[in-house]
């Protein structure tokens, strides 16, 4: 069996555009062009347009990603975002699809979101916070794919039991036990419990396995939540996975969200809009699994 994956590179820019009432009537088609940034070796700039990219959009506020290197030739993923200097942030307005850039072509070297955002609702919105506007771009570059051998499964395998050596790791660390383990026959006496309290138990395992590197302990927990996943708990889960290195799960949850009858749902629920707020980060690893995942 071999497998073949994309290489990826991310970075992120931040342009602030001071006095925003001023730059309005600039004009259509005009722009405002960032400082140039570097991300994967390649140098890129942001376009702002304050009154619109053409007459049909001359009511929105237009943003546009420029490849500004020479003889490159790449695909790369990107998305905006407003913040303030608050804790603040607007939903990433994303790409679907990687988008070629050819820095030969004019056309093909820039990259647009001819309807950012509409200026009246920016005007009513917190995001223009004292006349200043933030826009926040984030890309991923996708290398050449590589393809390489792999097993014969992508099953979390899980170690023999070194039970008395992870006791003697606690031992030599000669902290004050905060874990207790009861062993039963099952991984764990679930009884009387919903699937939800499970979830959420499982959850307080894997951090305690991977504070005290019982990896065993750690691996059967992401086996557990890899086969448990739903739409009320697996943002909570993705973010679990990122915080402990849990590659296999984190993958796992990404794959779930990208679904497209499971997309939807995840995305109008609660638990998604707190993952917005807490750990904005991984709203880039779901727009790169949904790419990702809905191609295999």
């Amino acid at each position: 069996m071999s497998t073949c994956t994309a290489p990826r590179v991310r970075g992120q820019h931040t342009f602030t555009i001071k006095d925003y009432t001023f730059n309005k009537g600039l004009g259509v088609g005009q722009f405002i062009r960032s400082k140039t940034f570097s991300v994967g070796g390649f140098v890129w700039s942001i376009r702002y347009y304050p009154d619109g990219i053409n007459k049909k959009n001359e009511q929105y506020i237009s943003l546009s990603l420029e490849l500004m290197s020479k003889n490159a030739h790449m695909r790369a993923l990107y998305a905006f975002r407003l913040k303030t200097t608050s804790v603040l942030v607007s939903q990433w307005s994303c790409v679907e699809e990687p988008k070629i850039f050819i820095p030969e072509s004019t056309r093909k070297c820039v990259s647009s979101k001819e309807r950012f955002v509409e200026r009246r609702y920016l005007e009513a919105s917190p995001f223009l916070e004292s006349d200043h506007l933030v826009i926040e771009c984030s890309i991923i570059i996708l290398k050449d794919p590589l393809v390489s051998e792999t097993g014969t499964t992508s099953e979390i395998v899980l170690p023999p039991s070194e039970l008395s050596k992870d006791f003697e790791k606690l031992l030599e660390l000669k902290q004050g036990v905060d874990v207790t383990f009861s062993v039963k026959d099952n991984f764990l006496p679930m009884e009387g419990y919903d699937d939800n309290e499970k979830k959420e138990i499982v959850h307080h395992l894997l951090r305690a396995a991977d504070r005290y590197s019982i990896e065993r302990l750690k691996l059967a927990c992401e086996s557990f939540l890899c086969m448990n996943l739903d739409v009320e708990t697996v943002t909570a889960t993705l973010a679990l996975a990122d915080q402990h290195g849990c590659n296999n799960l984190k993958d796992a949850c990404l794959k779930y969200i990208a679904s497209p009858d499971k997309m939807e749902k995840v995305m109008a629920s609660e638990q998604y809009d707190g993952l917005k707020r807490k750990f904005p980060n991984l709203l880039v690893d779901i727009l790169e699994g949904v790419c990702k995942f809905r191609k295999i």
